[in-house]
């Protein structure tokens, strides 16, 4: 399901979803403020969405690169929020 959604593009982004621990942090959460979509991935497919929007007039070649780079910052920029302890102070370690 993941990589139906995500449609990875290149080898580093399967390589990428198919990772347990990632798979395990993009089916984490639910709706909350600021997440109204709920789980991690759902919101990746948002971020990824807006990635397409926003390069949609942007000649090819040069969006070539940016888009690989925001890609990969939106499929991996939430993934770990699981592994935050939320009694702790969220900075260093114990930030996603």
């Amino acid at each position: 399901m993941i990589e139906e959604l995500i449609k990875p593009e290149t080898e580093l982004e399967k390589l990428i979803v198919s990772d347990p621990e990632f798979i395990e942090g993009a089916n984490w959460g639910k709706p909350r403020p600021g997440h109204p979509e709920g789980t991690v991935l759902l919101h990746i497919v948002e971020v990824l969405k807006n990635v397409d929007k926003l390069l949609e007039n942007v000649h090819y070649d040069d969006a070539v690169p940016i888009r690989k780079n925001l890609r990969l910052i939106a499929i991996c920029h939430d993934t770990f929020k699981y592994k935050v302890d939320g009694t702790k102070s969220k900075e260093g370690e114990n930030h996603h």
